[in-house]
Parts: structure tokens; C-alpha cells; sequence
């Protein structure tokens, strides 16, 4: 590749806002000058990385990771600094077509060989819908209202009998170990068997749109077993993806909220409704690494699962885990016990789109639940009902707990006062206002004195500051503060002006750039003072000057000769005489 001038990548910079190139990769919300949003460099459950418009760099308090876009795009996406530049110049439309020699990432064979596999599968088995052997398919399909542009956007497929699929893999050269390593076969009784047979298939994708399993719905109606799905495999672990969600974040990397339903079919149904921000789970579990794909999408999560008690149960679990991550939580309004794709073949899509408009809060679902739960017909119900709601509240904003107090209150028949009086007595902390967090642990600059650093910060605030430094000093104890001081001055070589965000665009090592971010953070100063220049370079003279001489002294008294001893006191009584 060849090397990228650095005038195209300040422009690059310069043409790029931090903000909105990030939201792209996860949300964030303003809070007061900057923006805050998870990190993902750390196991993180509370916002503890800024992103800042002024600046134009961000910086995790909690693990320290920091820089300006090129460093976050490379370190999100884990690649170099030059193809960081280089994607981020596409985003923009800078053309840097000259410059864009990507140097491939090592390929793993394996990997590949499989992913071409499933491929495989997935285009034979949509071959087999649409053939004259498939026409069960197809009616089960028809009779259920899908149509066709929702097959094929979500690339249904249909496995019949016979060990089609092994028999087509077998002649495509693929072997008996491959296909069973991603659950395509498996051996039985009678030797080798189709895994999935007489059943429609739903591709499941990665985030890069490679078909990594598959979901499986029967033909057979006396068949005891309605879905089957690809077990865990070389390319699959259930519990790190979410269904359909490669579709939902192709156009935007985050969503204002995301519906999350359990199967296949409900995302169909929402999608022959016109919403097409939906996920489904395959189930009624949800997963720390579930919850990781989630913080990244969105901050809001709608859950729509069936209007049976086993969903119901489903609504309270997910989303009190949901909760506990920081994550808005509304449920998709159901009073019937369909699931999504039920409803909308019953009342259609006004069916589906009601539940949306008429979403319940957390509480109010909480409300309905614990109601359901114990029922209102005796005081000791109502006493339960309201034993099992406020833990809930009490972790809610004061203008929550007063909506709600009202509204128990009323479905209760208990006074409001003494509701709130319950309330304020559970030990549970309250949404605390929001503080930015500082750090207390400066990794980098801890061993460096204030005086270094505060010549450093003049000289990012101003050329005059380098030269003064240059000429006066030129020299600062702490390793990485001289060499920061180095790159300063070979900077305004070029520069009459120096912006924090340039100069984390000069690919400046984890540590560096961790001291340049630490020096911005605990000198909160902008304004350029030459005093303060002269007065640090005066501090750092006399510091060096007293460590030399307490080396003579130590020398002196561990010299044995006495002539060598009196040559040393002549030297430091001449130094002083010239100080």
C-alpha cells in the first residue's frame, strides 16, 4: 500500500464529525457539551465513553481507550490505522482510490470452506421450494399469506426426503466430516441422514450475511416436533446471535428501538406490515452476548412475544434482564393469545401495528402482570400486587413514581400516601442524575510532574510555546513526555496551529496516545499563557539542577581520595557562583 500523505488524511479528519461516524457504530445521547455511550472495549453497563463534538476525540473513563475517529474505527473494526483512514475517507466520499490497497486479513481456510457449504444449502434448498417437487412448500406458504417477495428476501428454502441435500453436497465434493461439523447430516442407525427433511428452511446469517445455521419448521401435521434447529457448531452458537438482526443493522448500525419477537414467522408478519426493525430470538432465552448485540443496535427494546402465559412469562424474564443492562424496555401490546405471525393472518396489519401504537411502559406490563398474577379480590392479593410492583418503581425517576403511585393506587384501593411511604422504604438506589465520570488513575502521566505537563499543554496550545521550550530547554525528564515534546516541534514544522484530533491521527502507539488523552483530561486550560511556559521551564532548571547536585554530594563523600573530593567542591562552589 502505498504510504498516505499526511495532508489527505487531515483532510479526512477534517471532513469527518466523531459523532456521527460513532453512532453509526452504536447510540449515543448528548449529555450536557458531549455525547455518552457504552464502550466497547470493555465489558461495560453504564455509559463511561465521551465522544466530544469540540474536540473531535473520545475517551473511555473507565479503561482508557481514546483517540479521534481513525483510532476508534481502528480499533472497532481491528484494523489497520492506514485502512481506518481509508474506510472512513468511503464514508465520506473522499476518493482515495490510489491509496486503497487493502493488505488481506489472514483467511482461515476451514471458515471459508464451510460458510461456501451452508451457502450451498441454502441455494439448493430454495431451488427445491421452487421445483415441481416443491409445490407442498409453497402451498404451506401461500395458505399462510406470505408472498413472494417475502420468500425470497428472506431466501426460504425446503429440504425434502430421500437425503437430498447430502446426496447434492456429496457431488458438489464436500465431505462426511464437513457436513457434519455445521449439523447438515448426522449419523444414524442406517448410516448417514439429512439433518433437516420434509421441512421449510430459514437461513440464520452472521453480521457479515454468511449463512452460519438453519431454522426448521415441519410439513408433517402429525409431526410432535414443529421447528428443529441447527445445533452448535464450528460457525454457530445460537446465544451470540439474533435473528434477521444482519438485516436490521445493513442500513443503519443503530435503531431508534428494535423489536424482539420469538420466531422466524413474527418477523415476517411485522415485516408484511411495513417494520422491518425487528429480531427474533428462536426462542424465549436471552444472553449476556444476546444483550452485547442489543447495547450496540439500540437503547430501546419492544418486546412482542406470544399473548399466551408461556410469552407473558417470557416479556417479565427478558425484560427484567434488559432492564438491569440500562435498556428501555416497552412491550408490544397483545390482548389475545396469538403470536404476531397468528395475528396478522387472523386481523391483519392494523392488528400489528395497534400493538405497536399502543406499546405498554415496563410498569405499566409490570402492573398487568403482577395483577394476573395474584388477581384483585382480597386484600391480601392487592397487598401482593403491590409488594411485587414497587422494587420495580422504586428503581424509577421521581416523575415515574408519582404517574404510577396514582394509577396502583387507584387499581389498589390503597391511599397513595401509604403506597409512597412503602416506596420510599425499599433500599433500592434510584436512577441517579447524570454525572461524567472522571478518572481517578492516571495510567500513563501519573509519574510525570506537573510542571512537564503543563509546558506540554502550552506547547499543544501554541507555537510560540515549542520554540520557547526549543531554545530554553529542550530536554524533559520523563521519557514520554520528551518524546511528545519531539513530536510537538516536528509537527509545527508543517503547522502554524495543532488540534488533539490531529495529532491522534499521526498513529501514535497505545501509550502515547493514552498521554496525549491523559494531558487533555486533567488540564482543563486553553488559553495559551508564556508566563506559565517560563515559569515550569524555571521550575524543571532548578529540579535538575538540585538531583546534580545531590549526585556531586554523593560522589564527594564516596570519593576516598581527598584531592579528588576538594576538585569536586571547587566545581559545585563554581556553579552556584554562576547561578
Amino acid at each position: 500500500m502505498r504510504r498516505i500523505p499526511e495532508n489527505l488524511i487531515d483532510e479526512v479528519r477534517n471532513k469527518s464529525d466523531i459523532v456521527e461516524t460513532i453512532s453509526q457504530y452504536l447510540p449515543l445521547t448528548k449529555k450536557g457539551k458531549n455525547y455518552w455511550g457504552l464502550c466497547p472495549f470493555h465489558d461495560d453497563s453504564n455509559p463511561s465513553m465521551s465522544v466530544s463534538t469540540d474536540r473531535q476525540i473520545f475517551k473511555c473513563f473507565v479503561c482508557g481507550a481514546g483517540g479521534n475517529v481513525f483510532s476508534f474505527i481502528k480499533r472497532f473494526d481491528n484494523i489497520s490505522f492506514a485502512d481506518a483512514v481509508i474506510k472512513q475517507a468511503t464514508n465520506i466520499n473522499v476518493d482515495m482510490g490510489a491509496y486503497a490497497n487493502y493488505t488481506p486479513m489472514p483467511v482461515n481456510q476451514r471458515k471459508k470452506r464451510l460458510e461456501s457449504l451452508m451457502a450451498e444449502v441454502l441455494n439448493f434448498t430454495s431451488y427445491q421450494l421452487h421445483s415441481k417437487d416443491g409445490m407442498m412448500g409453497q402451498r404451506f406458504l401461500n395458505e399462510r399469506g406470505y408472498p413472494e417477495a417475502i420468500i425470497k428476501k428472506y431466501e426460504v428454502g425446503l429440504s425434502l426426503t430421500d437425503n437430498k441435500i447430502y446426496n447434492f453436497l456429496k457431488a458438489k465434493g464436500y465431505e462426511d466430516d464437513e457436513m457434519l461439523s455445521v449439523d447438515i447430516i448426522r449419523l444414524g442407525d442406517h448410516g448417514v441422514q439429512d439433518v433437516f427433511y420434509n421441512r421449510l428452511m430459514f437461513p440464520i446469517h452472521d453480521q457479515f450475511d454468511h449463512v452460519i445455521a438453519f431454522s426448521a419448521r415441519t410439513l408433517d401435521p402429525n409431526s410432535t416436533v414443529k421447528y428443529i434447529n441447527t445445533s452448535e457448531t464450528e460457525l454457530y452458537t445460537k446465544g451470540e446471535h439474533i435473528y434477521n438482526l444482519n438485516r436490521v443493522k445493513k442500513e443503519n448500525k443503530t435503531v431508534d428501538s428494535l423489536i424482539l419477537c420469538e420466531g422466524v414467522t413474527d418477523v415476517f408478519a411485522f415485516d408484511m406490515a411495513g417494520i422491518t426493525n425487528v429480531g427474533a430470538l428462536l426462542g424465549v432465552a436471552l444472553t449476556d452476548a444476546q444483550i452485547k448485540l442489543i447495547q450496540k443496535t439500540t437503547r430501546h427494546v419492544v418486546l412482542a412475544f406470544d399473548g399466551d402465559r408461556a410469552g407473558t412469562e417470557a416479556t417479565f424474564n427478558i425484560g427484567k434482564k434488559l432492564v438491569s443492562h440500562n435498556i428501555n424496555v416497552s412491550v408490544w401490546y397483545n390482548d389475545s393469545e396469538r403470536d404476531p405471525d397468528d395475528l396478522y393472518r387472523e386481523k391483519g396489519e392494523k392488528a400489528i401495528k395497534e400493538g405497536l401504537d399502543h406499546a405498554l411502559g415496563w410498569i405499566d406490563f409490570l402492573l398487568i402482570y403482577g395483577m394476573g398474577q395474584y388477581g384483585l379480590d382480597s386484600f391480601d392479593n392487592r397487598k401482593r400486587v403491590v409488594q411485587f410492583v414497587l422494587p420495580h418503581l422504586a428503581q424509577e425517576d421521581d416523575l415515574t413514581q408519582d404517574y404510577y403511585l396514582d394509577k396502583i393506587a387507584k387499581k389498589t384501593g390503597f391511599s397513595e400516601g401509604t403506597l409512597k411511604s412503602q416506596l420510599n422504604g425499599f433500599d433500592v438506589p434510584k436512577e441517579k442524575e447524570f454525572v461524567i465520570p472522571m478518572s481517578t488513575n492516571y495510567q500513563v502521566t501519573r509519574n510525570v510532574s506537573r510542571a512537564e505537563l503543563e509546558i506540554l499543554k502550552q506547547m499543544m496550545l501554541s507555537k510560540e510555546a515549542a520554540v520557547i521550550y526549543r531554545d530554553e530547554l529542550g530536554f524533559l525528564p520523563h521519557d514520554l513526555a520528551f518524546e511528545f515534546s519531539l513530536i510537538l516541534i516536528d509537527v509545527y514544522r508543517t503547522k502554524n496551529v495543532i488540534e488533539i484530533a490531529d495529532l491522534l491521527s499521526l498513529d501514535l502507539s497505545d501509550a502515547m496516545t493514552r498521554f496525549v488523552l491523559e494531558i487533555e483530561e486533567r488540564l482543563s486550560v486553553d488559553t495559551y499563557q508564556k508566563e506559565v511556559v517560563y515559569e515550569n521551564i524555571g521550575s524543571i532548571k532548578a529540579r535538575l539542577e538540585k538531583a546534580n547536585a545531590k549526585a556531586t554530594h554523593s560522589e564527594i563523600l564516596n570519593t576516598p581520595e581527598l584531592d579528588k573530593q576538594i576538585d569536586l567542591l571547587r566545581d559545585m562552589i563554581q556553579k552556584k557562583r554562576k547561578k
